[in-house]
């Protein structure tokens, strides 16, 4: 998964209304923000080691280190355009060429292990772990993808020059492509006529889709082509989606982490991160990344070389680690 960096702009927080369910309170403008442990934890080990790789190659570590399968079994390394697949402990298990001198734009893990999707500028190449086998589907400029959670469907977003992109499917086993229409103008402070992903979900047999960014995400109904624009309102520098779609979150500027769930389309609960000092000198969390675990509610957020790991939904601090995400 390749993440933009988004610019941003200070602004007011704005709260939804008040919900309340029996375990995630929705906020109502007077509840307290949950403080953060300025010391730091013992290393959280074995535990979440492949959520910090994910989270590393979302950082900008994309071309280094290897990139391990959600099952543990293999892993992949890039080398311009050969695509390199080996198993846990190294050994080469195949390789294919992707076509693309630039390498990879963005890749992805079924998360039971079976496929793995390299997106090129001229396509989207899923490839088979039982049967070696690359298979090419056409699609042009993509510059996001991410498999559902069956593995059977993929949706990716297209770069469209001077206009935001369009959000396309596709069913893994058939090959069969659907196109989302051309996504509205979203108000976008930093640039108001195009909007990209940070990142997306597909669930629902492949007939629904979110899309995370800059101020909101979009749900696209795919069998009737609607798409629905829903803002957050607080102008964050980044935002990740699980891969179920249960919950948005967004990495504010002042230092803060604002959780979604987009069932009911609110926001459920908001904590305060560590203070982020680089040269003795408090920073804004710009260029941060985050990432949902694969699989479990936990959240991980990671910037500056440091890092930590929060329960869902109230975003209670269960650890952090110090040094590269690989």
């Amino acid at each position: 998964m390749v993440r933009r960096i988004s610019a941003f702009v200070l602004c007011l927080l704005c709260l939804a209304g008040c919900t309340h369910s029996s375990d995630e309170d929705v906020l109502d403008g007077r509840d307290t923000i949950s403080e953060t442990p300025s010391h730091s934890e013992s290393p959280l080990g074995k535990r979440f080691e492949y959520d910090r790789r994910v989270i590393g190659s979302e950082y900008g570590e994309q071309s280094e280190g290897a990139h391990p399968s959600p099952d543990g079994r293999y892993q992949v390394r890039v080398n311009k355009s050969n695509i390199f697949i080996e198993t846990s402990d190294g050994k080469r298990f195949d390789w294919f060429d992707s076509g693309s001198d630039w390498g990879p734009r963005a890749m992805d893990f079924s998360p039971d292990g079976r496929f793995f999707a390299v997106a090129v500028p001229d396509s989207v190449i899923i490839y088979n772990f039982h049967t070696k086998n690359p298979r090419a589907l056409i699609s042009k400029q993509l510059i996001n993808i991410r498999f559902s959670d069956d593995g059977n469907y993929i949706v990716g977003e297209e770069f469209l020059e001077h206009r935001s992109g369009r959000f396309v499917t596709f069913n893994v086993h058939t090959g069969k492509r659907t196109t989302s229409p051309t996504p509205p103008t979203v108000e976008d402070r930093s640039d108001p006529k195009i909007w990209q992903s940070d990142e997306l979900a597909i669930v629902n047999k492949g007939r629904r889709v979110i899309a995370a960014g800059v101020d909101g995400y979009f749900v696209w109904s795919v069998s009737d082509r609607h798409l629905t624009w829903m803002p957050c309102g607080c102008q964050p520098t980044g935002a990740a989606v699980d891969r179920k779609a249960h919950r948005v979150a967004y990495m504010l500027p002042e230092g803060r982490i604002s959780l979604w769930r987009t069932s009911d389309r609110r926001e459920i609960s908001r904590w305060k991160l560590p203070k982020a000092v680089d040269h003795g000198r408090e920073q804004i969390y710009a260029g941060a990344a985050m990432a949902f675990a694969e699989g479990r509610d936990y959240l991980l957020t990671y910037f500056l070389d440091k890092g930590e790991v929060w329960a869902l939904p109230k975003g209670e601090f269960v650890g952090s680690w110090k040094g590269s995400t690989k």
